[in-house]
């Protein structure tokens, strides 16, 4: 045994089955709203995680390989004194972070008064369009690769990857960002479109057809985002957590994101036929830790190799201030540095590898030193607070589920990976612009007051 994780393997477990507990008691006392939510993601993408690699890492004295360039040279730099830095900042964010929703909430919800709930409802011929459009934009970005439609997404694949074969240009790389945008609109579809307060009859058609949106985006999170946000909906309008249902997701997703990204690059012809390996059982569940961990392992990678002065947060404000064109403030070349994301990719493994965050942690770090996870968690208790006080002036239909449950997620996008680069991004954006045109407010009595959007 390597005893010197010792202590971060027992921070880790400890800190899982404490946050866990606490959330459903909290669940099973008041019900549950955005910040189980929140949890559910933080807790398979880091509190799980973290713990299997802690875990593992204690009980693999020759170290930690799973063939991955980057985790390997992670796990072979990182030691326990920055697993127990990562282990420290997830358990106190959390604790900050329930303490700032608490806050917030109550204080919103006392000023507010007893106004008479909402309702949150859909145009369905525009929601129809929308589906439709995004039909239209993958099948134009399948041609755009020339040949059929299998030739077509084998090209996308590699596209995907950047492979240097595939020419990459203005309509084929901005309708890929759109597949992931049109995904999550799709998602809607189940909850958005039955008859009163019923999920649609029609769930059949719906099925497949965000099965589709999930397979061009090409990715193993294409396939589990579905999931996880059916789960999410079905928790936000019954009010609980069902263990049994998490469990069966958690089964039903570890193949996934083990062999995913194989079973991809061999329908893209560039990896021979997956097979599976039961001595390599232990390789297997560390890849699982690690590709569902990722802003763990970026945020070890970040404590292990980054030295910076404090960013003071300035990488978030530049991420979306690279939303402005190149020009538009006078400006005739970018006036912007490089993104804190190229540096990171730059140290962690090579300057022209596909992009590496610094992770969750790991930006916490960089941002505001020890300090980071105290103005971390305050910041997003505080804006989860005020979405939970947004929602609980909604009748809890599952329209409103539904929308509640897109934003959560949409915000909590950065828990992966630690910047706000993907989510000041076209298909987040374009996102927002699209629900705006088809998600309504009214009154109980009919009127319709305003547009919504995430």
């Amino acid at each position: 045994m390597a005893y010197e994780f010792l202590l971060p393997a027992f921070l880790a477990v400890v800190l899982l089955i404490a946050a866990g507990g606490f959330e459903l008691v909290r669940i099973e006392r008041r019900g549950a709203d955005c910040l189980s939510i929140f949890w559910v993601i933080f807790g398979l993408q880091c509190l799980v995680p973290v713990a299997l690699i802690a875990v593992l890492y204690l009980f693999s004295p020759n170290g930690l390989k799973t063939d991955n360039e980057f985790f390997d040279r992670v796990y072979s730099l990182a030691g326990w004194v920055e697993l127990s830095i990562v282990v420290c900042f997830a358990a106190i964010s959390l604790a900050v972070t329930y303490a700032a929703y608490g806050l917030v909430l109550e204080r919103l919800r006392s000023s507010e008064g007893n106004d008479e709930q909402r309702l949150i409802r859909i145009s369905i011929p525009v929601y129809l369009a929308v589906v439709g459009l995004g039909l239209l934009s993958g099948a134009i970005l399948l041609r755009s690769f020339g040949g059929g439609l299998l030739d077509g997404y084998q090209s996308l694949i590699l596209f995907r990857n950047q492979d240097q074969s595939i020419e990459r240009g203005f309509l084929n790389a901005n309708l890929f960002s759109l597949t992931q945008t049109f995904l999550f609109i799709a998602m809607l579809g189940p909850f958005v479109t039955g008859k009163g307060d019923r999920v649609s009859r029609l769930w059949a058609i719906w099925l497949p057809l965000i099965l589709v949106f999930a397979l061009l985006a090409v990715s193993r999170r294409a396939v589990l985002i579905p999931i996880m946000f059916a789960l999410f909906v079905f928790l936000l309008k019954n009010g609980r957590l069902r263990i049994l249902p998490l469990a069966l997701l958690a089964a039903a997703v570890a193949p996934v994101i083990v062999f995913g990204k194989t079973l991809l690059a061999f329908l893209a012809g560039q990896a021979p036929e997956p097979s599976l390996d039961p001595a390599a059982a232990v390789k297997y569940l560390l890849l699982l830790a690690s590709d569902a961990g990722i802003t763990i392992v970026e945020s070890l990678a970040t404590l292990s190799l980054i030295d910076l002065p404090y960013r003071l947060g300035i990488d978030h404000l530049f991420s979306a201030l690279r939303r402005i064109p190149s020009g538009a403030m006078g400006y005739e070349v970018p006036f912007l540095p490089d993104r804190i994301v190229r540096h990171t990719t730059d140290v962690f493994l090579a300057r022209d590898a596909l992009d590496i965050p610094p992770g969750w942690f790991g930006q916490m770090w960089l941002d505001f030193g020890i300090f980071g996870p105290i103005v971390y968690g305050i910041l997003v208790g505080a804006m989860l607070g005020w979405v939970e006080a947004k929602r609980r002036s909604f009748v809890n239909d599952w329209h409103a589920a539904a929308f509640f449950s897109l934003v959560v997620f949409v915000f909590a996008l950065p828990v992966n990976t630690g910047s706000l680069d993907f989510t000041f991004s076209v298909d987040i954006i374009a996102l927002v612009l699209l629900v705006a045109l088809f998600v309504r407010t009214r009154s109980r009595r009919g009127a319709v007051l305003t547009a919504a959007a995430p």
